[in-house]
């Protein structure tokens, strides 16, 4: 028999890092938040309202994303559009995936979108301390690849691209900051994540999963399991 589950870029990440983490954040409602720093936060809503008021203007790209980008490329849509997909609880794009263990529902909220020559492509802005050392496929490789997934169930013309874009404080000079932006261009596969999705959902069908040994929350629960148990002797 199978059973309904609702799964993000973000816990799909949290499965590839630790099953048994991920396991207990969706099966137990057992997750571990450290303290949060409200700048990335920030920096994000900054950047929307930027994208954004270029957007008024025909949709042309940020002079900071010019020429890393094919030519051609605007951006997605008006800002009611785009404020749609931008949370989840709003997102047009809702697919539904029928796994071996049941449906999955794939919820998400993009940042912003592209649309260039060969079709669409998401854009998502991360925050850096300084120039990025590589593209961080490592960490983003499965968010591209859901929303890439996304837009082909919903029917669009996709790039196969998923783009990040990279701000850094470059400078400060005669009162302003000047920020840097790298922009680096992802190969998004349906298959990888399709098989993603497919080992996630039975994941959660089963019992939880053996504690990670490279898992620093695993560990740390552990420890402190012993000690409570050997205080309570």
């Amino acid at each position: 028999m199978g059973f309904d589950i609702s799964l993000s870029p973000s816990k799909l990440h949290k499965f590839e890092e630790c099953p048994s983490c991920f396991w207990n954040q969706c099966n137990k409602k057992l997750e571990f938040r450290g303290i949060m720093a409200s700048l990335p936060g920030g920096l994000d809503r900054v950047l929307k309202g930027h994208y954004d008021a270029h957007r008024k203007n025909g949709g042309a790209l940020p002079p900071e994303l010019m020429g890393k980008v094919p030519e051609g490329t605007k951006l997605y849509g008006s800002l009611e559009e785009i404020r749609k997909f931008r949370h989840w609880k709003s997102n047009p794009h809702k697919p539904t995936i029928q796994t071996k263990s049941g449906v999955v529902s794939l919820i998400m909220a993009y940042d912003d979108l592209l649309v260039g020559p060969d079709g669409i492509s998401n854009l998502d802005a991360k925050s850096k301390g300084d120039v990025p050392k590589d593209d961080g496929a490592k960490y983003y490789q499965t968010q591209l690849d859901s929303y890439y997934l996304a837009g082909l169930l919903n029917g669009w013309t996709m790039t196969g691209i998923g783009y990040l874009a990279y701000y850094y404080p470059e400078s400060y000079r005669d009162g302003h900051m000047a920020m840097g932006c790298e922009v680096f261009g992802l190969k998004c596969d349906r298959d990888r994540v399709m098989d993603l999705i497919e080992r996630a959902a039975a994941c959660l069908k089963g019992e939880r999963p053996a504690s990670g040994s490279d898992c620093e929350i695993c560990k740390f629960t552990q420890l402190n399991y012993r000690e409570e148990s050997t205080n309570g002797k």
